[in-house]
């Protein structure tokens, strides 16, 4: 499987608000004016093919998002937060572009896996398989769900979007820390970043971000234009193979696999949901 270095992928946009060299970290309701502007700089300073590659990359499992964006809105509003469907679907593809640029096998060297770059042993705790078979962690619709869940568990906990971001990248422990020095923490939602490692400090102005862009791609002259996907799902039997899979719903073996975090593909387990991406 493809190493990836997730770290290196955001370096110009984390280095943008590190040399801000801001006291505080703040969120988009709140967000500096020079720091919109610094990371917007640096944001479209990139490439604009290297944007697009990556947003195009997203987009193309809008389809799948959109289902649990659907069902999870609900959930968060019944929390007491105010995110629709677009929000939510905005919420998982702005996860998404930080923590992996969307990149299917993406394994941080901190071992972080998939497009949501969820650690081992928090995809277990969040119902993902990971056996000598197969890992949900690399399966994207998954994937987004323990990631959802893990928001919307720490939302709760501390009655902050914000500060569920930060548990995400930074951990819960590092939240603990924070809110037992600062308890004003969530009044203010102002985080200090002498608490903080240098990506996790820019990590929730970042994310909204990128989430006000991915809502709202056309007013800041973003162009989405993704490969047309469409997705099934395949329930195993016992003597299938990717191979024969792969031919009857016209896809890929070596894209069934990844989609599905298969780790060898001349043994699939039996009775298990294959998500088959399909090009249309």
């Amino acid at each position: 499987m493809k190493k990836f270095n997730v770290k290196n992928i955001s370096l110009k946009l984390i280095a943008a608000a590190v040399l801000l060299n801001l006291s505080v970290y703040k969120t988009e309701s709140n967000l500096p004016s020079l720091q919109e502007k610094s990371l917007n700089k640096q944001f479209n300073s990139n490439s604009t093919a290297c944007i697009s590659d990556v947003l195009n990359r997203i987009f193309e499992r809008k389809t799948l998002y959109e289902k649990i964006a659907e069902s999870y809105s609900g959930k968060f509003i019944k929390a007491g937060f105010d995110y629709s469907k677009k929000d939510i679907l905005a919420m998982t593809m702005a996860m998404e572009y930080i923590e992996s640029r969307g990149e299917i096998n993406a394994i941080s060297k901190a071992g972080a896996e998939g497009v949501k770059q969820l650690m081992p042993y928090t995809a277990v705790d969040y119902g993902l398989i990971n056996n000598k078979d197969i890992n949900e962690s690399f399966n994207p619709v998954k994937a987004t769900i323990a990631s959802l869940e893990y928001i919307l568990r720490y939302a709760k906990a501390y009655d902050s979007i914000d500060l569920a971001l930060l548990c995400y990248n930074a951990g819960p422990g590092t939240v603990e820390r924070i809110l037992k020095q600062y308890p004003d923490v969530r009044r203010k939602h102002e985080f200090p970043k002498e608490l903080l490692n240098e990506e996790s400090k820019s990590y929730v102005n970042k994310f909204y971000f990128i989430h006000k862009r991915i809502k709202e791609p056309e007013k800041y002259g973003i162009s989405i234009n993704p490969a047309k996907l469409k997705f099934k799902t395949y329930k195993t039997k016992k003597g299938d193979n990717l191979i024969k899979i792969a031919k009857k719903y016209h896809s890929n073996e070596d894209l069934i696999a990844q989609y599905n975090g298969i780790k060898n593909k001349s043994r699939i387990p039996v009775n298990y949901s294959l998500l088959i991406p399909q090009k249309r």
